[in-house]
């Protein structure tokens, strides 16, 4: 995917998908094979995204979700398995996004910023769940979902990460964007 082979990787995730269903399959109680399978539907679920297969991307990122959802629910307090429910949801809602269903994108958007902003409260100094906070409220914002709220919080997060030294190298972007963002949504940066 990274060097866009897109085909070329469909048949890598699709073998991969067919070895994690076998494995899945043989011992149903085993959460690694379970949370494995999940990626793999998410990965092949990618794949179609960037064919423009949208609705098998959809089935492919439903039957991902179902998997890490039951994970989740059965440990609750795993923060691993939360953060890889959220992405599930964000997935989801970027299907919706590209099929211009807007209301659903908000709904998955929703879950899944009320996941991290649970994970990035019991974990405050967690840079990548800051990070995912910004991107959950960008992705809101999106679906005009409080747009200038939505830029001011993921502006003031971003804020905090590089006063505090925290912002990646390689997010420093954000900050301008954001500041741009705020502005023609029609807030003041």
């Amino acid at each position: 995917m990274a060097q866009r082979r897109v085909d070329q990787a469909a048949q890598s995730f699709q073998a991969g998908l067919s070895i994690r269903q076998d494995l899945a399959s043989s011992d149903p109680s085993n959460a690694s094979f379970q949370q494995n399978l999940s990626v793999s539907y998410s990965n092949i679920g990618d794949v179609r995204m960037a064919q423009g297969l949208l609705d098998d991307a959809s089935r492919c990122f439903q039957a991902g979700f179902a998997l890490v959802q039951r994970l989740a629910l059965s440990d609750p307090t795993n923060a691993r398995l939360q953060r890889t429910l959220s992405v599930a949801h964000t997935k989801i809602g970027d299907v919706h996004m590209a099929q211009v269903r807007l209301k659903d994108a908000n709904n998955s958007y929703s879950a899944s910023l009320r996941i991290i902003e649970r994970l990035a409260r019991l974990d405050p100094s967690n840079a990548d769940l800051q990070r995912a906070l910004i991107i959950g409220n960008v992705k809101l914002a999106g679906v005009g979902n409080d747009p200038v709220g939505r830029y001011r919080r993921a502006l003031a997060v971003a804020r905090d990460l590089q006063a505090t030294g925290r912002l990646a190298p390689a997010d420093q972007w954000m900050m301008a964007d954001l500041e741009r963002l705020l502005r023609e949504a029609g807030g003041a940066a």
